[in-house]
C-alpha cells in the first residue's frame, strides 16, 4: 500500500506509534479490528487517510536487539491467518539477512580502503625514503617527491613545498602549478613571515610559526580569495587558519 509515514525519521515513542511499540517490546503485534481499540496519534492519521483496518508488525532482531519493524497493513477488518503471519516471518528473516550481509559487506569495503589507504601512505613513505638514500647530498629530489605524492594522496590540484631556514620561507618544490604561478612564487622566495591582514600571509606566518615549534598545526578556519591573475591558477586559493597542536 502507499507510504504512511513510517519511513520519516522520528524518535522511538510507543505511547505515539505501533512500529515504536514492536521496536520496544521486541515481538510481534498483530492487530485484526483497528476499530476496536484506542490508536495512538499517528495510527488514527494512517487510518483516515488510508483506511487502514487491521496490520501486522514483526520486529527484525539480530542478536537480540531490533534493527527495524516489517509492517503489513490491510482495508478489511479480519485476523492474519497462522499460514499469512508465517510467509511474514519468513520475509522478516530474509529482510534481516539481507541487512546483515549489506552490513558485512559495507565493513569489508571501508576495511579494505583502508588497507588500500594505508598502503598508499606507506609506498608513498617508502619512495621518499628511497630517494634520501639515492641523493643524500642532494635535497631537491626529495622535495619533488613529497610534493608530487602529497599532491596525489591528498587528491589536490596542486601542491608547494617550501622550507624555513628560521628567518625565511623558500620555494623548494611544486606539482600541478601552472608555469605562471611558480614564477610569482619564485620572484617572492626568499620572504619573511609577516604579521599582515592578506589570507595568504597569515596563512604563510601559520606556516612559519609551525616550522619554528616543530608541532602539528590543526586548521580550524578555511578561507577562499579570488586568486591574484600573476599567479596563473586555474580556481580560487584556499588558505587555512592554523594554530598549533
Amino acid at each position: 500500500m502507499a507510504d504512511t509515514g513510517y519511513s520519516r525519521q522520528g524518535p522511538i515513542d510507543p505511547t505515539s506509534n505501533f512500529p515504536s511499540r514492536v521496536i520496544e517490546e521486541k515481538r510481534l503485534l498483530h492487530l485484526p479490528d483497528w476499530s476496536a481499540i484506542d490508536l495512538p496519534k499517528h495510527e488514527r492519521k494512517v487510518r483516515a487517510k488510508f483506511g487502514v483496518n487491521s496490520a501486522l508488525y514483526l520486529p527484525l532482531l539480530r542478536n537480540g536487539a531490533c534493527i527495524g519493524v516489517l509492517s503489513f497493513a490491510r482495508n478489511k477488518v479480519g485476523a492474519f491467518s497462522e499460514k499469512e503471519i508465517a510467509l511474514a516471518e519468513s520475509f522478516r528473516d530474509q529482510a534481516v539477512i539481507a541487512i546483515e550481509n549489506t552490513r558485512l559487506f559495507e565493513a569489508k569495503q571501508a576495511r579494505t580502503a583502508e588497507l588500500k589507504e594505508s598502503l598508499e601512505y606507506q609506498t608513498a613513505t617508502s619512495e621518499v625514503l628511497g630517494v634520501i638514500s639515492r641523493s643524500p647530498t642532494d635535497a631537491q629530489p626529495v622535495f619533488d617527491t613529497i610534493a608530487r605524492n602529497a599532491a596525489r594522496l591528498c587528491e589536490a590540484q596542486q601542491c608547494l613545498v617550501s622550507r624555513f631556514d628560521g628567518e625565511l620561507l623558500h620555494f623548494v618544490a611544486h606539482d600541478g602549478a601552472t608555469r605562471a604561478g611558480v614564477e610569482a612564487t619564485d620572484e617572492l622566495s626568499p620572504r619573511r613571515p609577516l604579521t599582515v591582514a592578506s589570507p595568504a600571509q597569515q596563512c604563510s606566518l601559520a606556516k612559519a610559526r609551525r616550522y619554528r615549534t616543530l608541532k602539528p598545526i590543526r586548521i580550524s578556519i578555511l578561507l577562499r580569495y579570488p586568486v591574484p591573475p600573476v599567479c596563473g591558477a586555474r580556481s580560487p586559493f584556499l588558505c587555512f587558519a592554523m594554530e598549533s597542536l
